[in-house]
């Protein structure tokens, strides 16, 4: 596989797990960083800015599942 083929694949699979993460988290919104490859999200809106970093889109699952879920107001 070339090397243009292999970068092609993997901007895919990252395509993709970014999508599965705000798919499972609605209201949020993923990245990964370009220069140290760490994964980022932030709840879009949020105020404080809400933002959770991982070295992998596991890691951003994980904690955004560990954030305290609010209060529903009645």
């Amino acid at each position: 596989m070339s090397e243009a083929a292999s970068g092609a694949g993997a901007m895919a699979e990252r395509d993709r797990q970014i999508a599965a993460i705000e798919e499972e988290f609605k209201g949020w919104e993923a990245w990964q960083g370009l220069i140290n490859g760490l994964w980022h999200a932030r709840l879009v809106g949020s105020t404080p800015p809400i933002m959770v970093h991982g070295e992998s889109p596991g890691d951003l699952r994980e904690q955004i599942r560990r954030l305290p879920v609010p209060e529903a107001s009645s």
